[in-house]
């Protein structure tokens, strides 16, 4: 009875769904990438330039036009605000596209990914330990007598400031300007060499040309340090949020210690 039974099947079943290959890493030495690194460094610093100076003096011209009643700052400072938020915008603006195009070449952690479970632990260890580095190098500059020669551009500005200016400069210096720079340093910089498995050459690299970036020598080891805490926390979340939540405490804190300073 079973050989009268007549299996109705397909002529020819569709073929399997072949898995989802993630999209392929192209290789490269880590000096080329370092290379890769620096020319970045320079086309952003060049761009910082070529697009912050002229909307800083299209935006005083504009000020200062006839008619228009406002009191205005003192025109250094004034400059130098205006400057440093378009650079930082016009930064941020080519560290994104970049890392649009990293992601092509390489498995870089996007902007929009979440951190893994458990990112605030890592977080805080990494806020810990910048917190007591910090307080033991600047005890020690001020041990050695060379606290003189740590003085922040930054903070000098602030000082000289006063109405929208200085809050334009705090926003620019505790939001804008590390968003733009964990974008870049972590985001880009340190991503494409942690994507190729040079996770502690690209913390290290990436650390030294943020420090480098800042450029004062005495104060060289602090943003280091920062580097390297963000770069783990971004490793460890695997996400860029953790790494700018740990910039944007740590320059907030900055800048509130200052203004307490400034106000005995």
């Amino acid at each position: 009875m079973d050989s009268q039974i007549a299996l109705e099947l397909p002529a020819s079943l569709p073929p399997a769904a072949a898995p989802v290959e993630p999209d392929p890493v192209v290789w490269l030495p880590r000096r080329t990438l370092f290379a890769r690194c620096l020319g970045d460094l320079l086309f952003y610093f060049v761009i910082s330039i070529v697009v912050g100076v002229p909307l800083a003096m299209a935006a005083i011209a504009t000020a200062i036009s006839p008619g228009n009643g406002a009191s205005m700052p003192p025109m250094p400072p004034l400059i130098i605000v205006l400057m440093l938020v378009f650079g930082v915008v016009a930064f941020g603006g080519v560290a994104w596209y970049r890392m649009g195009e990293e992601m092509r070449t390489c498995n870089l952690v996007a902007l929009g990914d979440r951190p893994a479970r458990g990112w605030w632990r890592w977080l805080a260890a990494a806020c810990a330990c910048v917190a007591v580095f910090d307080t033991a190098y600047f005890c020690l500059l001020h041990a050695v007598h060379l606290d003189r020669f740590a003085h922040n551009p930054v903070m000098d500005m602030l000082s000289k400031m006063s109405g929208w200016s200085l809050w334009a400069a705090m926003a620019t210096a505790v939001l804008l300007a590390p968003v733009a720079e964990e974008m870049f340093f972590r985001g880009t910089m340190f991503g494409r060499f942690r994507a190729r498995g040079y996770a502690v050459s690209g913390a290290v690299i990436s650390a030294l040309m943020f420090a480098a970036l800042h450029g004062v020598p005495a104060l060289l080891p602090v943003p280091f340090v920062l580097g390297l805490a963000t770069a783990w926390v971004y490793h460890k979340s695997g996400s860029l949020w953790p790494a700018m939540a740990l910039h944007i405490l740590n320059n907030g804190v900055a800048v509130v210690a200052f203004l307490i300073a400034g106000t005995r």
